[in-house]
């Protein structure tokens, strides 16, 4: 219906909303199809932040479905961009999900290194999220043996007091 009538910009809107809906019911090959479309049409549209956040929701799908490799690439490929424009919170979101990526990937030493950027930027921030991130760094920290590097983190997240924000499942 909005092909027939045109409506480029409410078309890749309800694709992802849709591939959200989808991605909360665990439909995650459907959610990376709708995703997908939905990239190029904020590309077409020039609706950066909306593709940089479409981009992250498809990275967890891509996680979820286990394919660390992709979720690199096209992280990769717009981080200088993202560092470039200076949106902290898709930079924070972006660096946790390489950090997740690389760790898919048995690639700790760099999983560790996004987790610690992505760590910073969630305290400097205030940012809810930190709770989970330090949960899944700790995870990556303790196949280094870094129990040190485990104590800044808890020592950092709970000089924040974020902790009170975080959600239960952290």
């Amino acid at each position: 219906l909005l092909k027939a009538d045109k409506d480029d910009a409410m078309l890749v809107y309800a694709q992802g909303t849709l591939a959200g809906n989808y991605m909360v019911k665990a439909n995650y090959t459907f959610a990376i199809n709708l995703y997908q479309d939905a990239l190029e049409g904020y590309k077409k549209l020039n609706r950066w932040q909306n593709y940089y956040l479409t981009l992250i929701n498809l990275s967890d799908c891509l996680l979820q479905t286990n394919k660390p490799n992709l979720v690199v690439q096209k992280l990769s490929e717009v981080m200088p961009q993202l560092e470039k424009e200076g949106n902290e919170l898709i930079l924070m979101y972006a660096k946790w999900k390489l950090a997740e990526a690389e760790a898919l990937k048995n690639n700790y030493q760099q999983s560790a290194v996004y987790f610690e950027q992505a760590h910073l930027m969630a305290i400097q921030y205030k940012n809810d999220r930190a709770t989970n991130i330090t949960a899944k760094a700790i995870k990556v920290l303790r196949k280094l043996d870094n129990f040190n590097k485990i104590k800044h983190f808890i020592q950092r997240l709970d000089a924040s007091e974020l902790i009170s924000l975080a959600n239960v499942k952290d």
